[in-house]
């Protein structure tokens, strides 16, 4: 983290506060690294500092709760929502769950908690031929959007960004 870090706040600063980053740490790695590594929160705190990074929420110990138990999901986003504002003064406004699982009962679920936004997989079979890159609202929902990620987009920056012999490579 500290070297990507470093590189994020260059940015936030070369780009004149233009260059804005959103980051989903579960509760428990929050935990190790205040344990283990307080210098990589301290990295955390000077970015969150700038007011171009945004801390997510989501289930405290990375978990599947919203499957199981409602109240157990609710207990580990409050928990969480604690340790982000206890660590970086912020109060989580988009929510992430475990790995992107979603359904409208959770975008609705997560609206009457307070949150603004839900990110969830931008999946080719739901979309039907329209684009991840806009926002979306669950029908039963009134105000919170819905995020989609990107797949395609998020798969070329992770495996194939790097290799000189991919035919898109900068």
């Amino acid at each position: 983290y500290i070297p990507t870090n470093k590189l994020m706040l260059q940015l936030i600063k070369k780009h004149k506060k233009k260059f804005k980053i959103s980051y989903s740490i579960s509760g428990m790695a929050l935990e190790q690294m205040e344990a283990w590594r307080p210098d990589v929160i301290k990295s955390f705190v000077e970015l969150s500092k700038t007011g171009c990074v945004e801390f997510l929420s989501e289930t405290f110990n990375h978990s599947l709760s919203y499957l199981y138990s409602k109240d157990e999901f609710k207990r580990q986003v409050e928990l969480h929502g604690a340790k982000i504002k206890k660590l970086f003064n912020q109060t989580p406004v988009v929510f992430r769950n475990t790995e992107l699982i979603y359904n409208n009962e959770l975008a609705k679920y997560a609206e009457d908690m307070g949150f603004k936004g839900i990110m969830c997989e931008g999946v080719d079979w739901l979309l039907n031929g329209r684009s991840p890159n806009f926002l979306y609202r669950a029908p039963n929902a009134t105000t919170i959007k819905s995020l989609l990620k990107n797949y395609r987009l998020s798969d070329d920056i992770a495996f194939r960004f790097s290799d000189s012999g991919w035919s898109e490579h900068p």
